[in-house]
């Protein structure tokens, strides 16, 4: 019994140690992850691997009975303290190393064990990534490779794309506004006027189709020209081109023209407005369920920064209502929602100067001599003036508000560039919804004049007076806060800027949260409903059921595209709208909305 003790100690004596025979790979350590700690596997490890020194002992001492060693193996191995110590080295040297990673990566990871397998061990990359360094980012290459033609995913808006409320949207803006325009122009009790619908001059006559074809032609064909205010966004490859001032000034002086030479353009203009306004609903219907279709069976993929995530459901209903891209061009080179968007504005301005033009009389004036001193005619001007503005034959209360709509379609067309910036161009799809704001909004907001004008309707100076300063305020707030949005958009890095409270997002943009946009998060919109408000206080004498309606029409639908464009904006910037929104609670009025 001695001797076999005796002669297993010599035969452990003469084994070389397991760390002598063993690999020095790190296969005995698993490390998960970049900065994960080291997984132990000391008794599987060292079972299956001090086999084979315990092999070689027993080969090279034949004399060692050979069940004797097979009974003492794993006792051996346990009771190896050597080997146990080496493991806790390279435990801690791993451990050092994990160490080492993390005060030198800019990036801190989580300390969980990484997967095994290749498909687990791909990590899903967050929206509000945007702090990965590059060196990370090179390194998930194949993980996070954009694509850059990729289709946009669809992004449910909730009820806002609930089909029932896109044909309620529908009916606000294209059936309600021909309801609006038949109804009786005087009185509270609102009586339709159903037209025959057998006689087609309710709805078109030659002379309103022939205007409404004109306008159309002209700004696609200024639209094309070379010139006008060219805007690039920074960071970004789009490149937009705003000359509807060009577009305008053109057709008022063709209409002035023709009416000189006994045309009676404006005259037309003046007796088709309602037609117009069939026409244009008509016409922007058509151009939705065009785009819809040529957008469907289109089999180019657009890129990311075209297509509208909000119209891309394959739904027909959803998609002809939201638009399924942003800036359409269906036949590569007419840009059709800026050239809509300043037929709209063209129809406020032309319409507004015929209202004027017939009902303005001015009476004849004294010429002056020619060769007179320069004092001379200065003084002959100033008295013709005069001359005009006493005798001259007008309604003030639709003198006043014809000439208010001039000053906003003059505003919206000298201040065209700042749609750059703007919600409606990068943001919002040409669809129905679009392509009807802007075919019925026009006519809407004129019924206000056309009424005052018809009636011949008085109201006091005083109301007057304080309806001008109502709209003319909320004309400022909207273009200063929109000028500021685009000055900063333009140019971030300008010094001017350098003290504007912004909050930075993770989609790498700065939400602007000072002066104009510091109380409110659409002053803008604010601006917009301010001057509607002020139109209705010319109604205070008499009340008019589509004047009336027509301006309720618009401020509903902008209290409605409010809420959308929060709930859009939510989306977009998730978890930075949060703090946007703590930051600035209130959307349209402050303390109260």
């Amino acid at each position: 019994m001695e001797k076999r003790v005796s002669r297993t100690r010599a035969a452990r004596e003469r084994s070389p140690p397991s760390s002598r025979t063993r690999s020095k790979s790190p296969a005995r350590v698993e490390v998960s992850g970049r900065d994960s700690a080291p997984i132990k596997k000391t008794r599987t490890a060292t079972r299956k691997i001090e086999k084979e020194p315990e092999e070689v002992s027993s080969s090279s001492q034949s004399s060692t009975p050979k069940k004797l060693s097979a009974g003492k193996k794993e006792k051996i191995v346990l009771e190896d303290s050597a080997d146990n110590e080496e493991v806790a080295n390279i435990n801690a040297r791993s451990t050092r190393l994990s160490t080492l990673r993390k005060r030198t990566s800019p990036i801190m990871y989580k300390n969980t064990p990484t997967p095994s397998t290749t498909e687990e061990i791909k990590r899903s990359v967050s929206r509000t990534a945007s702090s990965l360094t590059k060196e990370d980012s090179d390194e998930n290459d194949e993980e996070v490779e954009l694509v850059p033609n990729q289709q946009t995913e669809f992004q449910n808006l909730g009820i806002f794309t609930k089909p029932l409320v896109n044909f309620l949207l529908l009916i606000l803006l294209a059936v309600f506004p021909i309801i609006i325009a038949t109804a009786s122009k005087v009185g509270w009790k609102c009586s339709l006027i159903i037209p025959e619908l057998k006689n087609i001059e309710n709805f078109v006559t030659l002379q309103a189709f022939s205007f409404s074809v004109a306008i159309h032609s002209l700004s696609v064909l200024v639209s094309l020209l070379p010139v006008g205010r060219f805007v690039k966004l920074p960071d970004s490859e789009k490149e937009y081109k705003f000359n509807g001032t060009l577009a305008a000034f053109i057709l008022t002086g063709i209409l002035f023209a023709l009416e000189f030479k006994n045309l009676d353009s404006l005259t037309a203009v003046y007796n088709n407005v309602d037609r117009l306004l069939f026409l244009s609903i008509a016409k922007c219907l058509m151009i939705s369920v065009f785009l819809v279709i040529i957008q469907k069976y289109n089999f180019r993929i657009l890129p990311n920064t075209e297509v509208n995530p909000y119209g891309n459901s394959g739904k027909f209903w959803n998609d002809l209502v939201a638009g399924r891209e942003l800036n359409p061009k269906p036949f590569g080179f007419v840009d059709l929602k800026r050239v809509i968007y300043v037929q709209s504005i063209i129809y406020i301005l032309v319409i507004n100067i015929a209202y004027l033009y017939k009902n303005v009389t001015i009476p004849a004036i004294e010429t002056t001599i020619e060769g007179s001193p320069v004092n001379e005619l200065i003084k002959q001007t100033y008295n013709n003036f005069i001359f005009i503005v006493q005798n001259s034959e007008y309604n003030l209360a639709g003198f006043v508000a014809s000439s208010l709509l001039i000053l906003y379609a003059l505003d919206l067309l000298i201040f065209e560039h700042h749609l750059a910036t703007s919600f409606q161009l990068n943001d919002e799809g040409l669809g129905a919804e679009v392509l009807l704001r802007y075919a019925t909004f026009p006519f809407l907001i004129c019924f206000i004049p056309r009424y005052l004008f018809t009636n011949n309707i008085v109201v006091n100076s005083y109301v007057l007076a304080f309806a001008a300063v109502i709209f003319i305020i909320g004309l400022v707030i909207k273009r200063c806060s929109n000028c500021l949005k685009y000055e900063y958009r333009i140019h971030p890095n300008d010094a001017k800027f350098k003290d504007l409270a912004t909050l930075p997002t993770f989609q790498n943009h700065r939400l602007i949260i000072g002066k104009w946009w510091s109380r409110i998060r659409q002053p803008n919109l604010f601006g917009e409903i301010l001057l509607h408000l002020a139109l209705l206080n010319l109604l205070t004498p008499k009340f008019d059921c589509s004047s009336f309606f027509g301006i309720f029409t618009i401020i509903a639908y902008l209290i409605y595209r409010s809420i959308s464009i929060n709930r859009k904006n939510a989306i977009k910037y998730e978890s930075s709208w949060q703090r946007y929104t703590s930051a600035v609670k209130y959307n349209l009025l402050p303390r109260v909305y």
